[in-house]
This record gives C-alpha cells, structure tokens and sequence, in this order.
C-alpha cells in the first residue's frame, strides 16, 4: 500500500456536523439546511483552497464531541443525522491550518432515519502525481453504490464508473490518457456529494 493511500486510510474518524448559515471565511464558504424532518441536516463547503479541512461538533465548554477530515477537496456535500447527541447547545467548528469559522447550533432531540439508511460516507483525494495518476479512499457505511465521474469544463463526461457497496474502497485513478487540461472529479451517494478540481498538463 502507498503512502499516499495510507495516509488517506487514517481519516476513519467519522463526525455529525450542523451548520445554521451561510458562513465565508476568505477560502472556506459553509452553507446549510435542513435534510428532511427532524434533526437531519446537510451540509455543503466550498473549499477553494483544496487544503485539508477539519469538521468537528464542539460542546458549550469547547469540548470536542466529533471530528473528521476531508482530503483535498474542492467542494462537497453531506447529510448528518445529529440525533444521537443530548438535547441543547453545540457550535459547529469548521478549519484548515489558516482559517476557521465557528457557528452555533441547538439539537433538537428529534429521532428521525437518516436520508441514507443512517449512514455516512467519506471520500479522500491524494494530489495528482508526476505520472498523471491520483489514489481515491472511500470509506462507505451508506450501504448504496458509489458514482464517480470526470468531466471537463463544459461539463461533458469524460469517464464514468459506478462503484458497488463496499465498506471501504481503495482505487488508484489513471489520468494519463486526458487532454491537457482542467477536470473535476465527482463522487457521489445519494445526497453526498464530493468535488476536487484538477489540472492535467
């Protein structure tokens, strides 16, 4: 196994995030709403940077309650269900090494299922490498196939595959064969979605 895919492997920790509002912080735009009834949300960051970001639910002594990582991506979407936490007030904490953006919530208490059986998913992009290839990491509890597209600035699709239902993924991407050019990379389920842009030369 590579570095690249080890390193990408270590984001198991998986987190329930809640944001209230429109939150920009220079490269970082957080945006939510309501997913369904309930204490069911989702979640979209615009991410210019492309610089990891750490999501994590904080209680109202700055404890952290849940955490997780997002690698290299540009963009990306995901329904939480909050649930399972204690009635009352948290703050969502949103950060890269520069910036951070801290909003503050209220749980509801309201059980209701989750949008995807419940579940969560987490997707990992390395960095392009010298020989145009970039290793993907999907950690998969959603118990739904996976789509992944590339597709260049006019939006049209340039490769399309559909991954099955497994737990945890691990697949090396070969670019060598595109055009010199800008790409973005999709990969979704159901409502979650991830983006990372990319520049082949």
């Amino acid at each position: 196994m590579s570095k690249r895919i080890k390193d990408l492997v270590k984001m198991s920790t998986v987190a329930f995030i809640l944001i209230f509002s429109n939150a920009i912080a220079g490269n970082l735009n957080v945006e939510i709403k309501k997913a369904n009834k309930g204490d069911n949300y989702m979640v979209n960051i615009h991410n210019k940077s492309e610089a990891d970001v750490v999501i994590s639910i904080v209680d109202n002594a700055d404890k952290v309650i849940f955490m997780e990582s997002i690698h290299y991506a540009e963009r990306f979407r995901k329904v939480y269900n909050l649930s399972s936490l204690p009635k009352g007030g948290y703050s969502i904490r949103v950060n890269t090494a520069a910036e951070q953006v801290d909003e503050p919530i209220v749980i509801n208490g309201i059980n209701t299922p989750h949008p995807a059986i419940g579940k969560n998913i987490l997707v990992g992009f390395s960095e392009l490498s010298n020989d145009k290839q970039i290793e993907l990491v999907i950690q998969n509890k959603t118990q739904k196939a996976v789509s992944f597209l590339i597709v260049d600035e006019q939006n049209r699709v340039i490769k399309e595959e559909r991954f099955g239902a497994d737990h945890l993924l691990k697949k090396t991407v070969n670019l060598s064969g595109l055009q010199p050019g800008n790409y973005k990379i999709k990969v979704s389920c159901y409502e979650n979605v991830f983006f990372k842009r990319i520049q082949v030369i």
